[in-house]
């Protein structure tokens, strides 16, 4: 299955790319969105079919934040002699239908170059709560039709306040931005991390249940305690991390923030530099030693 792309949306108006990614086991690496799905996410690659829609190019640029993001457009074969009406500003690539996945791998790896680009600035700007939000929306409605598993991640740096009052407020946003390098270096490339509050970060940990996240939690919080921070070279950096996995008892992908949320606070109570995670509204959640 491809990798390479970690947030890869296919917009189509029919059955054919769904279909084919399908068969292929795309879920655990594609998102597919109907048309009346799309919203304001920054996506890093999108799959356009245009097979029966030409206009899907406007409807997505109105729709999505496109910026960096290259489009691979799935046409057929009447529409070639159009090729020159279309927008290569907006299209990078084409294909023709019938297609196969293997062509369509193809095509992607000669877009990775767009890509490269769009990946350093995730790394460097990460994303913002409302991208959180929309993504756990989308991963949720996965978990709905195909089963597939997600977990979400609520990350503080401990001693928040005491930090503020002892260092500069450029230090601080030099550590926030650090923490976030830090973070998108140890995920995988499918995963998605970003800014959740002015305390906080979120990581979504994609088709990954509650026992695969523990142990990147563990590993975050033992990466971040032996990393030399600019400006806190006297400090010692710990985190404090709240988990929740989606489950079908579940009624909405906010349920989900909630509950990371309870297991951080859990966290934060037990002291420094703990893994909450959510077992169940009726019991507490469990807390690492």
């Amino acid at each position: 299955m491809y990798n390479n792309f970690f947030r890869a949306f296919i917009v189509t108006e029919d059955k054919y790319l769904k279909e084919l990614f399908e068969k292929a086991g795309y879920k655990n690496n594609f998102i597919i969105l109907e048309t009346d799905q799309i919203f304001g996410i920054r996506p890093d690659l999108i799959i356009l079919d245009l097979s029966n829609n030409m206009d899907l190019v406007d409807v997505v640029y109105k729709n999505f934040d496109v910026e960096g993001a290259p489009i691979l457009a799935v046409i057929n074969i009447t529409q070639i002699a159009n090729k020159k009406t279309m927008n290569f500003d907006k299209i990078k690539d084409i294909i023709v239908k019938p297609t196969t996945i293997e062509e369509i791998y193809n095509k992607l790896e000669l877009l990775k170059i767009y890509l490269d680009s769009v990946k350093f600035r995730r790394v460097k700007e990460g994303l913002y709560r409302e991208e959180i939000e929309q993504l756990l929306e989308i991963e949720y409605k996965r978990y709905e039709r195909y089963d597939v598993p997600f977990s979400l991640m609520i990350i503080r740096i401990d001693d928040f306040e005491k930090l503020t009052e002892l260092k500069e407020p450029q230090d601080m946003n030099n550590l926030f931005k650090e923490t976030l390098e830090v973070l998108r270096n140890m995920l995988r490339s499918s995963d998605f991390v970003g800014r959740f509050s002015e305390k906080e970060f979120a990581v979504i940990l994609t088709n990954t249940n509650i026992e695969g996240a523990y142990k990147v939690a563990n590993r975050i919080q033992k990466r971040i305690k032996r990393h030399k921070f600019a400006g806190f070279s006297d400090i010692s950096i710990t985190v404090s991390i709240g988990l929740s996995q989606v489950s079908d008892s579940l009624e909405s992908a906010e349920e989900l923030i909630n509950m990371a949320k309870i297991a951080l606070s859990r966290a934060i109570r037990n002291g420094k530099g703990k893994i909450s995670v959510f077992d169940s509204w009726v019991n507490y959640p469990k807390t690492s030693n």
